[in-house]
């Protein structure tokens, strides 16, 4: 009437496969045993070789001997996001002042922006498509930060040049 002991691994830790989602998890043996000296029965509600995608999941294993005594232990398998967004900033900006001005309103394309989560990371630049910039060069920076606080950043330059005015 003894169940059998069973023994499951540690709990695994493991990072996303590059530009997804999830992972394959493969853990250690169970370990377990019986005072029959036969082997118990052992099931897993995950196999190890799975795939698991984000987040924690609880893996619980029983053991049933031959005398229908069970036993069961449970661990966890966190799949953590370690992987920055990636962005792609538009192409250096290269504009002209009207003529008599020292500044130009500059509107750049979108930015290119993705993350293995699925989800929009957030967005943050420095200046503003739509702003007014000054005669020179400014260096515009965006920064895309995800769920997990991984981050990736872009830079291009704005460019504004002078009209030269003629009476």
């Amino acid at each position: 009437m003894e169940p059998p002991t069973i023994t499951c691994p540690e709990n695994q830790d493991v990072s996303t496969a590059a530009g997804t989602n999830s992972a394959l998890v493969i853990w250690a043996s169970l370990s377990v045993q019986d005072n029959s000296g036969l082997g118990p029965n052992v099931a897993c509600d995950h196999t190890s070789g799975s795939t698991f995608t984000m987040g924690t999941t609880i893996v619980e294993c029983i053991a049933t001997d031959a005398a229908r005594n069970s036993n069961r232990c449970q661990f966890k398998v966190n799949v953590l996001d370690m992987e920055p967004p990636t962005i792609t900033c538009p192409e250096n900006q290269d504009v002209s002042t009207a003529a008599g001005t020292n500044s130009a309103l500059v509107i750049w394309a979108s930015l290119s922006v993705q993350d293995n989560s699925g989800l929009g990371p957030n967005v943050a630049c420095d200046h503003t498509s739509g702003s007014t910039f000054t005669m020179g060069t400014t260096i515009v920076e965006c920064v895309a930060t995800d769920a997990a606080q991984n981050s990736n950043s872009c830079q291009f330059s704005v460019n504004v040049a002078g009209k030269l005015y003629l009476p």
